[in-house]
């Protein structure tokens, strides 16, 4: 594998440069094919491999990508084993309504995680809340008062969640967290698990302007290097970049710092990397991320590795599919 990714570099590096930095059709095509077809065979192999989240994240990369066949089916088999085992269900009714053939069989799944997260006695609300902001779902219309004391609740993780999820509920709500997360995230507020919270549902929810951008882009680089955090301030100054930033210096140091996170032995490090190049990265971070698909830096846990190859192939689909590559 390790000598089937150097090959795939070295065409792509080679055809840059035979081409003047322009790959021709044939070229795209080829090396497209190429990844594809690999790609795509790795999140099958993960998806049948693996367990609970990492079987999750390979699921949603293949119904995300275009490649649904057998993911509906292996979930309800998944459904039918831990349908009642608290946490992974939630994980799993998220692929079954993005798996659903139609609104109604996808409403079925939504409404289970609707009921999972107002039942305040349950021991995986913040699992649905984080779920229903992740489907773009606002509980506030059905469930007011339990969704306005989920906002302040002193479970600072539901509270954000459901906060997140409200944003959905209309376009002033949409505005109205962008400006609170936004807020939140440059106060520096909350505990290490908060912020980077706080940095992924900003990531998420975007529409920074320029000067908003400059604020986090300087925080990022002032804090990366010290900060635990430090990834998530990357990651999000990275993919909320407005267009005219791309080509600054601030938006080209930060790209060099996230890449740094390419061999972080943790798991969460590099995956947070991958993600966001997957949403703003180009052919030219091919190399970065086919060295990960191809594990040539493994972690300590084969599901970590699973979980980061699965990533990675994601966001291989995703820039090779974008109509600029």
């Amino acid at each position: 594998m390790k000598y089937l990714s150097l090959n795939i570099q070295f065409f792509i590096a080679f055809s840059f440069f035979m081409t003047g930095g322009n790959l021709n059709a044939d070229a795209q095509s080829l090396i497209s094919d190429k990844l594809e077809g690999k790609c795509v065979k790795i999140l099958r192999d993960v998806l049948e491999t693996q367990s609970e989240w990492v079987k999750v994240h390979a699921a949603e990369y293949l119904l995300w990508a275009g490649y649904p066949q057998g993911v509906r089916q292996t979930f309800q088999n998944e459904e039918k084993q831990f349908g009642k085992e608290p946490r992974y269900r939630i994980g799993i009714w998220r692929v079954l309504a993005q798996a659903a053939n139609n609104l109604d069989d996808k409403k079925v799944w939504t409404d289970k995680i609707l009921q999972a997260f107002l039942d305040t006695n349950g021991i995986d609300r913040i699992h649905a809340a984080e779920t229903l902001a992740k489907l773009s779902i606002s509980p506030l219309q059905k469930a007011p008062v339990i969704t306005a004391r989920s906002i302040t609740s002193s479970d600072k993780n539901l509270a954000l969640y459901t906060r997140w999820s409200v944003s959905f509920y209309s376009a002033d709500s949409l505005k109205a967290a962008q400006r609170y997360f936004f807020d939140l995230l440059m106060s520096g507020a909350g505990d290490l698990s908060e912020r980077k919270l706080v940095a992924f549902v900003v990531r998420n929810l975007g529409g920074l302007t320029v000067s908003e951008w400059n604020k986090l882009s300087r925080k990022a680089l002032t804090q990366a290097a010290g900060s635990e955090a430090g990834i998530y301030l990357l990651s999000t100054s990275f993919v909320t970049a407005p267009e005219s930033c791309i080509k600054s210096n601030s938006f080209q140091q930060i790209k060099r710092k996230l890449l740094k996170y390419q061999n972080s032995p943790d798991k969460s490090d590099r995956i947070e990397m991958i993600t966001a190049l997957s949403e703003k990265g180009t052919k030219n971070d091919l190399p970065v991320l086919i060295s990960l698909l191809d594990n040539e830096n493994p972690l300590g846990n084969g599901a970590d590795n699973a979980d980061v190859k699965a990533s990675a192939a994601n966001a291989i689909l995703k820039i090779t599919k974008r109509k600029y590559y």
